[in-house]
């Protein structure tokens, strides 16, 4: 095994990424990477120390329509963008997750946020790529 993906309860992220890392492992973690700054730090200098990768997936950049919109900017197909709006639409587990115990999802304190912080970053990173 040389990486490992964790998509687990956000509260779980740190605990079980810092054993990943310790086994020096490159890991795959999902957004949030932790329920607070300060243990996201913790999480990136460990893995930094210890010289493997650690990235979040950001999917939405590999979708057809954003890789056409990023090659369009690119080659100068369309001009500097001034505007940009996006929408989040799920605030709530998405139906794949259905009959598992979603509730942490919905708490704060164990969720990092909630469907905000399980949204809005793609809709962040996507702009932020995009520009």
């Amino acid at each position: 095994v040389d990486a490992v993906y964790v998509a687990i309860e956000t509260y779980r992220h740190k605990e079980v990424a810092l054993r990943v890392i310790e086994e020096g492992k490159h890991l795959l973690l999902e957004k949030p990477i932790a329920l607070t700054l300060e243990d996201a730090d913790e999480i990136i200098k460990a893995a930094r120390k210890a010289g493997v990768k650690l990235m979040v997936p950001f999917n939405p950049r590999f979708t057809i329509p954003l890789r056409k919109a990023k090659s369009m900017i690119e080659n100068g197909e369309i001009g500097k963008l001034e505007y940009i709006y996006a929408i989040s639409e799920y605030v709530k587990p998405p139906i794949f997750l259905e009959g598992l115990d979603m509730t942490w999802f919905l708490d704060v304190r164990k969720s990092g946020g909630g469907g905000f912080m399980d949204t809005a970053p793609h809709g962040i990173d996507s702009l932020l790529w995009l520009t």
